[in-house]
């Protein structure tokens, strides 16, 4: 089993001026993800990923919503080390996603919704050709810098 996390916070300061009005904007945003790996027996690994994204500024005067990823997948190595079958879903729970975009002005305030298609299916088959034999050889020729003056 192994478990991974990682993640960011950010700072954004925004300043400017907009139809005579002085906007100061600060905003503090971050991401996390998540990942889970089992390695099961008989060629078989599961994962399992979960993420979340905050709140961020798209504009001096607009943010766009948070939102929270997941995602499954399972593998089959089928041939040792050649031949992997593998099959995810992405956001098995949301089928869409609701991307709000909030922009506030002097004396306005707008809202827009877009929804994206969230949910996500894959399969794949990988085969590798050959192997890499030994070291990578390296050319006999090189470079010299020797024509700068002392």
């Amino acid at each position: 089993m192994n478990f991974s996390l990682n993640g960011n916070i950010a700072q954004f300061s925004m300043k400017g001026e907009t139809d005579n009005t002085l906007f100061d904007n600060k905003w503090i945003t971050y991401f996390l993800a998540s990942s889970l790996n089992f390695n099961l027996s008989k060629g078989w690994r599961a994962n399992a990923d979960v993420g979340l994204n905050s709140r961020n500024p798209n504009s001096l005067q607009g943010t766009s919503n948070s939102f929270v990823t997941s995602g499954f997948s399972l593998n089959k190595e089928l041939a040792k080390g050649k031949l992997v079958a593998s099959g995810a879903v992405s956001n098995p729970f949301n089928k869409f996603r609701d991307n709000i975009i909030e922009v506030e002005g002097a004396g306005f305030e707008e809202k827009s919704l877009t929804r994206e298609y969230f949910r996500a299916l894959n399969f794949s088959l990988n085969y590798r050709f050959g192997e890499s034999r030994g070291d990578v050889s390296r050319s006999r020729r090189s470079i010299r810098n020797d024509d700068i003056s002392k």
